[in-house]
């Protein structure tokens, strides 16, 4: 080879060597700024992750505050249940005794009305029969004193002719005065019939209150009873309307547990992509770094073989020259 061509290679090799330069140059320029949209990016997602997670932190904390709120609440209900079916269940005793002692009483006032009415009817027979006794011995009475008194008469029309016999009429008078006298006494229980009527008038009066009274005595019970029938249904409607805020409740403490759930997953997913995310950067930076020792060695690896070539070319430039 001539000195021109060997220069000319020189030239070639230099220009190439300054190209390879220049796009290692170029190619670093690009290495930094990938590098700096890395770091962007890695920066931008770390925030982004960041604020996720603290979104997702904070709505858990949320749903974790409302689960122990429905959780106090169910609690709340559950005791309130209880108490409301204790209520209901001395309710339905209470109502049971009453019922029981308003039977008992009824059938007590009952036997004892019975009792007395037939009482009050066996003195009224007795007392009719009494009444039929009394009026018969008054008719007899009476028989007999018009009997006397028409004996009188004939006595007192003889009287002239049977004035011997004076004393005996006087006798006979005597006797008649102790007739009447008796008449008179039986005469007096005349009155007693009234007596007996209004004595009877006063007992069905009586009997008649007590009637009244135990009427009103079961109009009250009844009243009572209804009243406790009202608090048992009232208190049975609240029980239900209990069951289903419970139920409510319980389906929400559901729906809570199954967002928790999710949002604990969420979080978990971006997590892991977060941390995937991280793994890919480290692993392009360290892709870009091990091209850009790529880019350097082979600039090193062509400027080698530059050297040799300029001695060589040297050598034999030397070389004629010394043959000269």
């Amino acid at each position: 080879m001539s000195r021109e061509e060997l220069e000319s290679a020189v030239r070639e090799l230099e220009t190439e060597n300054l190209m390879l330069k220049s796009a290692v140059l170029r190619a670093r320029e690009e290495l930094t700024k990938q590098r700096e949209g890395l770091r962007e990016t890695y920066e931008a997602a770390e925030k982004e992750g960041e604020s996720i997670a603290n979104h997702l932190t904070r709505r858990v904390n949320a749903v974790r505050e409302q689960k122990a709120r429905l959780e106090t609440q169910l609690h709340k209900e559950e005791a309130m249940k209880e108490e409301q079916e204790q209520k209901l269940l001395k309710l339905k005793l209470s109502s049971s005794k009453l019922s029981k002692c308003v039977q008992r009483e009824e059938e007590e006032t009952l036997t004892a009305l019975t009792n007395r009415l037939q009482q009050l009817q066996t003195q009224r027979q007795n007392f009719e029969n009494l009444l039929l006794e009394q009026s018969s011995s008054l008719q007899q009475l009476q028989e007999l004193v018009d009997s006397f008194q028409t004996q009188t008469r004939c006595n007192e029309g003889l009287r002239v002719s049977h004035e011997g016999c004076s004393e005996a009429d006087r006798d006979s008078n005597s006797v008649a005065a102790d007739a009447i006298a008796p008449a008179e006494q039986h005469a007096d229980p005349a009155s007693d019939p009234q007596e007996m009527l209004q004595y009877l008038k006063q007992e069905v009066a009586f009997v008649e209150g007590l009637q009244r009274e135990a009427f009103e005595r079961g109009e009250r019970y009844k009243l009572r009873r209804q009243e406790l029938e009202q608090r048992i249904s009232h208190a049975e409607c609240e029980r239900r309307s209990n069951r289903h805020s419970l139920e409510g409740i319980h389906q929400e403490l559901v729906e809570t547990t199954a967002t928790v759930s999710e949002l604990a997953s969420a979080a978990e997913l971006a997590m892991e992509t977060q941390i995937d995310r991280q793994i890919h950067v480290r692993g392009c930076t360290g892709s870009f770094t091990s091209g850009s020792r790529e880019f350097q060695t082979p600039s090193r690896f062509k400027e080698s073989p530059k050297g040799p070539a300029t001695n060589s070319a040297q050598l034999q430039s030397n070389s004629p020259s010394s043959k000269k």
